[in-house]
């Protein structure tokens, strides 16, 4: 065999795979990334949630009085607008938090790493590690799974749900009652919290909200409208003196 014909040999033997550049290390969104996408890349990897942010607060930026020009209505609008939107991605963050704490504490449970790390208290070790007290670390494993739990009443009912409180009541409601009737409870409550001046029902209104799904049904009671039909009735007849009572003759 003459020296091209080994090199050439050599060449394919030594040709990598398809796959040879995949880091399995890795996450599969970040492979395959050109240098001048690593950046931007980088900015929004650093908390996932902020993928959504604007312009404003693009690469985790902490804003300044120079952001904010124009004139006073201009600047009012801008200082408003990021208020509303820097607002909506701390609860969004924080659910991202309390969803990826809870997956980690789920498996940490049912595989017992506890032990592994030498502890035979789950709660005692994960209080360890977050630097809770041990009852928080149910809650959180509690809350995590009512956020996946209102998240089947689509995205825009649960986004509403920015508490542990009024997510606990929702939860309950799916379970006992079924989705539809959650997804019509919840609508109705916001429509409530909006005829009360508020932007989202609070917990406390929508537990009065269920209980008028437990109430017992009033009979005469229209459908849906709170008023009352009124049947007038007679009075009831005389009754007849008891036979052989006084006065009867004998």
């Amino acid at each position: 065999m003459s020296g091209n014909k080994l090199i050439k040999a050599g060449t394919n033997r030594l040709r990598k795979a398809a796959d040879a550049s995949v880091d399995p290390a890795v996450p599969a969104e970040l492979q395959n990334r050109t240098p001048a996408d690593a950046p931007a890349q980088q900015s929004s990897d650093a908390l996932p949630v902020l993928a959504a942010a604007s312009n404003a607060f693009a690469g985790a930026r902490v804003l300044s009085s120079d952001d904010i020009q124009g004139t006073p209505e201009e600047q009012l609008a801008y200082v408003t607008d990021r208020l509303l939107e820097i607002d909506a991605l701390g609860r969004r963050a924080e659910d991202f938090l309390v969803l990826n704490k809870g997956v980690l504490l789920e498996v940490a449970q049912d595989r017992e790493l506890h032990k592994v790390a030498g502890h035979s208290n789950f709660a005692q070790w994960a209080a360890g590690v977050l630097d809770v007290e041990e009852k928080y670390v149910f809650e959180l494993l509690q809350d995590a799974a009512r956020i996946r739990t209102v998240a089947t009443l689509g995205s825009d009912l649960a986004q509403h749900l920015t508490k542990a409180s009024t997510r606990k009541v929702m939860a309950e409601v799916i379970a006992d009652h079924g989705l539809e009737t959650a997804q019509a409870l919840m609508t109705e409550s916001l429509a409530e919290a909006s005829r009360l001046g508020k932007k989202r029902p609070t917990a406390a209104l929508l537990t009065q909200a269920v209980r008028g799904l437990q109430a017992p049904a009033i009979p005469n009671q229209v459908a849906g409208g709170g008023n009352f039909v009124t049947t007038p009735t007679a009075p009831p007849a005389p009754r007849a003196p008891p036979r052989g009572g006084p006065g009867a003759g004998g």
